[in-house]
């Protein structure tokens, strides 16, 4: 909040939502008047009465008193009994642009109206964590929702004329230090949203103490004006053409595998992941519907606790695939083997799984692998021939991608078979450097290490499950005492791998599966109306009719519903329940 505006001295940060408290019902200057007869103070109503401020701050001044009694008594003690004040609807206190301003210096400056701006500036200072039950009930008493475009004008002008002017990064990140601090919650977020340009020092100090100190993700918007060609995509290093306010902004924000929720939760709403794994919790935006759809899909849900390794893995039985091998360590490192259906077997598997109500149900790993060992035999096969035959006997598609593309489809939790080639004594230091870190990131260096030893050459398969910047996680068919509990990691560029990416389109789901998909979301649908049977009296506005209804008038489900009044069939959209949960809280 700007003190130029506001008019009260050296505020510069404060609650903004303490603007919307005001109950426009009331009369202040009656409660106010109450409240000085209560508390001997009959000779302050005539200080009350003459206007010597607006109802907007006498509603603060009122608030406080109520949240603060103990104040009471020392105001009403500093109001002259026989002061006589002549006052001109101008301004109450310097440049207030919504009050009166006084010609009476001695009014001006006197210490009970120095001390009632005191008062009311320790109002807007004070930073109390609020429920989200209590800010929906604020919104929706102020219609920030309603539809009547002059009354939302009347709230945002009221609200805007305080926002612009210095950015107190520092001053704020240190209030909110102090709510962090004191707080027990097991999740903490902060979602920042602002130009980056801060006036008062370097912000980010505090950024980084808050996240290693307190635990809090924070997750930073920058909002501009200015022409911003993909809104929809997340970073991990910034752009060069990135300003200072951007880059501060960037900096600040905490950082999140792409496999985790919420992150992964972008790209079913087709936002572009970088291919390092990772990104900032940053937005670039120039309209207020990209900042809608990012804090629905990630400030929303970063309470959430996912596994990023299993939610890419899926229901794949780990002991079935890591322990499926009845060869040891050493053989498997030999030319040919089985490892090439472990790693089909345990991809096929989890594309499949991603099908709803599959028609014949999903195969087992075990099935799946067997049937291609059947076939190709136990001493190696091309992994193309395989996939070629196999693929379309499970309705499968399969693609050859390089490491990029292999990431991007990590994006999309799908993993990925990998194959590859060493040499003889590049296998003998790979087993020795698991053996000595098992939990250890393998770079060329290593496998290239000097040595008078030597194992066989060969090939081998096993499959992609996860992408960092600078190095790769493999699911491997061996001991789940071998390397890191079954997996390993592989540096970026160590080894030439080769990558097949297996996937399927809608169009090759049958009609059964895709009506299983809407059956299920409709179950999820219902599961949610029973946890929260609230939910079920939200409005929503049918988008063809443009009639708000209650949620349970509705028939159909979430993903296909059907307007009570119209009849019309529309999927509704997310945000519209949301507006729906902030404007009618339960």
């Amino acid at each position: 909040i700007n003190a130029e505006y506001m008019g009260l001295d050296r505020l510069d940060v404060g609650d903004l939502l303490s603007l919307l408290e005001e109950d426009e019902s009331r009369s202040i200057r009656e409660d106010l008047k109450d409240l000085a007869e209560k508390n001997d103070g009959k000779h302050a109503i005539r200080w009350i009465n003459d206007n010597l401020m607006t109802e907007d701050e006498l509603f603060y001044l009122y608030c406080e008193l109520i949240r603060r009694p103990e104040l009471i008594p020392q105001l009403i003690s500093l109001i002259p009994t026989k002061e006589i004040l002549k006052v001109d609807l101008i301004n109450v206190v310097d440049h207030m642009p919504f009050g009166t301003r006084f010609n009476n210096k001695r009014a001006k400056k006197s210490e009970a109206m120095e001390f009632a701006k005191k008062i009311i500036r320790e109002h807007f200072e004070m930073i109390t964590p609020r429920d989200i039950k209590d800010v929906a009930k604020i919104l929706q008493k102020k219609s920030l929702f309603s539809k009547d475009e002059y009354n939302r004008y009347k709230i945002i002008h009221k609200i805007k004329r305080h926002i612009y002017g210095c950015t107190p990064m520092v001053k704020s990140l240190n209030l909110a230090k102090e709510v962090f601090a004191k707080s027990k919650a097991s999740k903490k977020i902060l979602f920042i949203v602002s130009d980056g340009m801060a006036t008062d020092g370097d912000p980010e100090p505090i950024a980084q103490e808050l996240q290693c100190e307190y635990g809090v993700v924070i997750s930073t918007c920058f909002l501009t004006s200015m022409e911003i060609n993909n809104s929809r995509c997340m970073h991990y290093i910034p752009e060069r053409s990135w300003n200072r306010g951007e880059r501060t902004l960037f900096n600040m924000s905490s950082l999140m595998k792409n496999s985790e929720q919420p992150v992964s939760l972008l790209t079913l709403a087709n936002w572009r992941l970088p291919t390092s794994g990772e990104c900032r919790l940053f937005l670039r935006a120039n309209n207020m519907a990209v900042v809608d759809e990012f804090s629905r899909l990630v400030v929303a849900h970063l309470s959430e606790n996912c596994d990023s390794l299993i939610d890419v893995i899926g229901k794949i039985d780990l002991d079935q695939y890591i322990n499926s091998s009845n060869q040891n360590y050493r053989q498997r490192t030999q030319n040919g083997g089985t490892c090439y259906a472990h790693a089909i077997a345990a991809v096929f598997h989890l594309a499949m799984n991603r099908i709803e109500g599959r028609d014949g149900g999903v195969p087992t790993f075990e099935t799946i692998c067997k049937r291609i060992i059947d076939e190709f035999g136990s001493d190696g096969a091309n992994i193309e021939r395989v996939l070629n035959k196999c693929s379309p006997e499970y309705r499968l598609r399969y693609m050859k991608v390089d490491e990029e593309g292999a990431r991007t489809a990590i994006n999309y939790r799908r993993p990925v078979i990998a194959t590859f080639y060493l040499n003889g004594k590049q296998w003998y230091n790979f087993s020795q450097f698991f053996r000595r870190n098992p939990k250890g990131t393998i770079e060329r260096s290593d496998l290239n290490e000097t040595t008078q030893n030597s194992d066989e050459p060969g090939a081998h398969a096993w499959v992609l499950v996860r992408c960092e910047p600078n190095r790769l996680t493999f699911m491997n068919s061996w001991r789940h005492d071998w390397a890191d509990g079954g997996f390993c990691h592989i540096g970026k560029d160590a080894i030439n791998f080769q990558f097949h990416d297996v996937f399927w389109y809608e169009s090759d789901l049958s009609d059964n599966e895709k009506e299983s998909y809407k059956i299920r979301a409709a179950e999820k649908a219902r599961q949610l109306a029973h946890s929260y049977p609230s939910t079920l009296s939200l409005i929503l506005e049918c988008p063809i009719c443009k009639v708000d209804s209650q949620i349970k008038d509705y028939n159909g489900h979430l993903l296909e519903a059907i307007c009570p009044v119209c009849q019309n069939k529309f999927r509704p959209v997310d945000l519209s329940l949301m507006k729906s949960l902030y404007s009618n809280p339960r």
